[in-house]
């Protein structure tokens, strides 16, 4: 087992968007630390990460990117719920992946909108973003009603 360490800042300092990021009492900080079998220590916008390398790199993916999703909207943070930490662990396929090989998560278009961060969730989705990028045309077939 590859043990790594990993320490990242995040950036602007917003003790608001860090209370909405970590939850109460820290709750979506133990929630990435149970799931991903990590520990995580922080002190105001410092996070220390140690475990296995390819966990490590994901979470620190996560963090960043929840981050970003605290954004104030409309001058408004948007608190972080337990399903967008189940969601971002998802996204980020780390429990399915092997040891040596690195994440993709992050990598994705957002789109932001005035009502929120519009951004695919899983890999099919983004599959579909990226063909809309790179084709003229994209044919998309699902129920009605659905897009």
């Amino acid at each position: 087992m590859n043990i790594d360490t990993r320490e990242i800042t995040l950036e602007p300092a917003d003790n608001a968007r860090l209370l909405a990021l970590c939850g109460p009492f820290d709750d979506n900080i133990k929630q990435l630390e149970r799931r991903l079998g990590i520990e995580i220590n922080r002190r105001d916008n410092h996070f220390k990460l140690t475990g296995r390398a390819i966990c490590v790199h994901a979470a620190a993916d996560i963090l960043r990117s929840l981050y970003v999703d605290t954004a104030p909207m409309r001058g408004q943070i948007q608190d972080i719920e337990p399903e967008q930490i189940h969601l971002a662990i998802k996204e980020a396929r780390v429990l399915e992946q092997s040891a040596e090989s690195v994440p993709e998560y992050g990598k994705a278009v957002n789109i932001k909108t005035k009502r929120g961060v519009i951004k695919p969730r899983t890999p099919n989705q983004a599959q579909y973003i990226a063909n809309i990028l790179d084709h003229d045309i994209t044919f998309g077939v699902g129920p009605a009603g659905t897009g």
